[in-house]
Order: structure tokens, then C-alpha cells, then sequence
């Protein structure tokens, strides 16, 4: 992301490896007023550092940092990346995130093998949507069942990361066919795929159907199916999610297991012979849409309750900082550029992209007489003359954003599933006195 580099103002923190809480110096970055030269503001207190990582988990809507097992690139679905990508290219230019982009193609080559097929309306209507979640198969998590252990087209999801407040808008599976393999396996080519949820039970199994679909019979590709019934019922019974079961039927009503998720497999060795362990490498993966309800968004944005420790402090002494011109407070209001780096944070091991953001800031004084530069509102006009006339009892406009747009966050949870969410009123468009 290329940034002008006199108007540049930079976070750069590093989080302790253990224990969670910065253990080096926090460097706040400013130009020095007139443009010319940046100088460092050092926060050496330590409530001053957990109060800036507090603060911008709290924006993210996260308590602490996730911890995902590993770096799971080798289980990040190339879907995920498009949706983040077509997500930020409806951005306007100033909020997109360059660096990614031009450093996609070295960063995620192997992601890049298939089309990317997104939900139709007719599936159900994702554009609500603020979060999406996807799962990736892990069966290694579920507990040992004899009547489950024995499918071997069993697959099973951690739903458990799904936040409590967030509303389910709808969910799909999406399994990756191989044409290929089809002369290979099966005598004819009218074959249909089934989903079916496990119940929990114990000693009978007892399966339903979610969703069913033909498979095309003349190409690759990917195959949607609405499994939101599935989802909805994991996320009210958590403990009863056991997974489900993934089998192709073909024209006379017989189940192909074992193939199934040959099948499924986008890049298969015909040569080799085949056996249950081979089973992770499938592509198959579940995406839940979400919306977060409007009373969750709206205490998102009021203060919680910081950790012990924090202490809030609005006070700057500007004064006493190397280099600073302290002409630039009495400057006129105006947008400045102020960019947050999570990679300098230190969280490049859970957030996938971006590296950072340009949030922007307001600043400057709004006095009289306001000019069309300051987008000062009628109110604003009619205060400053007010504050003219009595300076003692009405204060001047205060310099403030007059439009706000999003960003999109695309990270990994404790779960090591993929998150993609938007966080809205995060960049300054624009400022203006009020």
C-alpha cells in the first residue's frame, strides 16, 4: 500500500510470543506538522501498549488474539481468498489493499487451479451477509464413535467458533468433481451426490437427508449444496454434531462410498491404489453466512470494560516531542493519514490479509470563517458565530469525520477455520466541522 511519506502516521508494535501483551516500546509515527520530516512517539508505558491492543481487538470484535494450531495455508480455500478479493475491488481505490494484490499471485499460486463458482440468489440470498465463516474437514477432533468410525466418506466441522449473537443466513457445501475419474469408477455417468446430517445415537444409525444434486456430466467443478438446515441444527445442539455423511448414488439407487471421495479428489493418480487415509486431501469444505444482529454491532462499538491495568488518557504533549511544529495544531481541519499494520503487531500468524489499513484521522481547527475546504455544516456556521460572540460558554465546531466506509478482515480462528468479515465505519472518507 503506497502512502505518501511525509503524511504518514505508523503503529508499529510487537506482541510478546507468550505471554500475549506487547513487551517492546510502542512507536507512534507523525509527520512533523509541516510536512517535511516524521518524528517518533515513543509510548514506554505499559497501560499506554495494552490499551492500543485492547482497543483494536475490541474494533475486530475479538477478546484476545487467536491462536490457530499452525499456519494452515495448505487448508485455506481459494474461495475465500476470491470473496476477499472481489469484496475489497468493490472498495473505493484508497481503501484497497495494494500489497496484497500484488503480491497474490506469489503468496497463494496454488489457490489460483480452479474457477471460483459463487452461491446463486436460488440457493439463498448471502448479500445480508457481514460475516462468512468456512470449515474445513476435521474429523481428527471428533471424539471416537463405533457407529460413526466405520464411514469412510465421513466428514466432520468444528462449529464451535460461531459467535452466539451471530443470525444464520444460510450455508453451503462445496465439493470439488474430478470428470476425470468418472470412466475410471463408474460404468455411466448419471450419478447424483448425497449429504446426509449423523444424529447422535447409539447403537442405530440415524442419518437424514439435507441436500441432493445431480453431478454434470461434462466438465470439472464445483457442486453447491444448501446445507443451512445442517448448520442451523449444529449451532442450536452443539453436542450433537457427530458430522455427516458424503455419497454418490448412481442410476439404480446404489451407494458408492468408497469412490465418492475419490471422486472428490481434484488431482488424482489413477495409477495408484487408494485408501481410507487418503481421505483428508478431498475438497470439500462448508461456508456459513452470517449477519451479527444490530444490538450486537451497535455494543461493538460503545467501550466494554477494559482489562485491569488500562488506564484511558485523551492527553497528548505534543510539546514535548522532538521535531514537532506545534504550528500544525492551529492548522485548518483536514483528513491526515494514519495507517495501523497488523503485521507489525505482530499478528501476521492469524490474520491472513490484509498486512494492514489506511484508517485516516480528522484534525485542525475549525474557526471562523469556515471555508468551502472544511465541509463545515450549517450548525457548525451558526456555532462559530456563537463562539465568537461568547467564547467563554459555546465552544468552537469540533473537526470530525463526515463519512466513514469499511474494511474486510480475512484471518483464521482458534479453530483454524477461515474467517472473512467486514467491520464497518473503520476509514475516514472524508472530515468536516460540526
Amino acid at each position: 500500500m503506497s502512502l505518501h511519506p511525509l503524511v504518514c502516521c505508523f503503529f508499529g508494535l510487537t506482541l510478546a510470543s507468550n505471554a500475549g501483551w506487547y513487551e517492546k516500546s510502542t512507536v507512534f509515527y507523525a509527520d512533523d506538522g509541516a510536512r517535511q520530516n516524521t518524528v517518533a512517539f515513543p509510548l514506554h508505558r505499559r497501560k499506554e501498549r495494552l490499551q492500543f491492543q485492547y482497543e483494536i481487538l475490541h474494533l475486530l470484535g475479538l477478546e484476545k488474539p487467536p491462536h490457530p494450531k499452525k499456519f494452515p495455508f495448505e487448508n485455506l480455500p481459494g474461495y475465500m481468498l476470491a470473496l476477499y478479493r472481489a469484496l475489497q475491488s468493490d472498495e473505493e481505490d484508497d481503501t484497497i489493499d495494494r500489497d496484497f494484490f500484488l503480491t497474490y499471485p506469489q503468496r497463494f499460486a496454488k489457490l489460483n487451479e480452479f474457477k471460483v463458482v459463487y452461491p446463486t440468489r436460488d440457493l439463498f440470498d448471502w448479500s445480508a451477509a457481514d460475516t462468512i465463516m468456512s470449515f474445513m474437514d476435521q474429523r481428527h477432533k471428533r471424539k471416537s464413535h463405533a457407529a460413526v468410525d466405520k464411514f469412510v466418506d465421513h466428514y466432520y466441522f468444528d462449529v464451535s467458533g460461531i459467535h452466539a449473537d451471530y443470525r444464520l443466513i444460510g450455508a453451503e457445501l462445496r465439493v470439488f468433481y474430478n470428470l476425470t475419474v468418472i470412466g475410471r469408477l463408474f460404468a455411466d455417468r448419471l450419478l447424483s451426490v448425497h449429504v446426509y446430517m449423523i444424529k447422535k445415537f447409539e447403537k442405530t444409525n440415524q442419518l437424514e437427508l439435507i441436500a441432493s444434486s445431480s453431478l454434470a456430466n461434462d466438465r470439472n467443478g464445483w457442486i453447491l449444496l444448501n446445507v443451512t438446515s445442517m448448520l442451523d441444527f449444529w449451532m442450536r445442539h452443539g453436542a450433537q454434531n457427530v458430522g455427516m455423511l458424503l455419497n454418490i448414488v448412481d442410476k439404480n439407487g446404489k451407494v458408492r462410498t468408497f469412490e465418492a471421495a475419490v471422486y472428490f479428489m481434484p488431482n488424482v493418480d489413477l495409477g495408484r491404489r487408494w485408501s481410507p487415509n487418503d481421505l483428508g486431501v478431498s475438497e470439500c469444505f462448508m461456508v456459513g453466512y452470517f449477519a451479527a444482529d444490530k444490538m450486537t454491532a451497535t455494543r461493538r462499538v460503545k467501550r466494554s470494560h477494559a482489562p485491569s491495568g488500562i488506564e484511558y488518557s485523551n492527553d497528548m504533549d505534543w510539546s514535548n516531542v522532538v521535531g514537532f511544529d506545534m504550528k500544525w495544531t492551529r492548522s485548518m481541519c483536514q483528513k491526515r493519514t494514519l495507517y495501523v499494520s497488523f503485521r507489525d503487531l505482530g499478528w501476521q500468524d492469524w490474520i491472513i490479509a490484509p498486512d494492514g489499513y489506511a484508517a485516516y484521522y480528522c484534525f485542525g481547527e475549525c474557526s471562523f470563517p469556515l471555508n468551502a475546504h472544511m465541509n463545515a455544516t450549517n450548525h457548525a456556521i451558526v456555532q462559530t458565530l456563537a463562539h465568537l460572540m461568547n467564547p467563554d460558554r459555546v465552544p468552537k465546531p469540533y473537526c470530525a469525520p463526515t463519512k466513514l466506509s469499511s474494511i474486510s478482515v480475512l484471518y483464521f480462528d482458534d479453530s483454524s477455520n477461515v474467517v472473512l468479515k467486514k467491520y464497518n465505519n473503520m476509514v475516514v472518507k472524508s472530515c468536516g466541522c460540526h
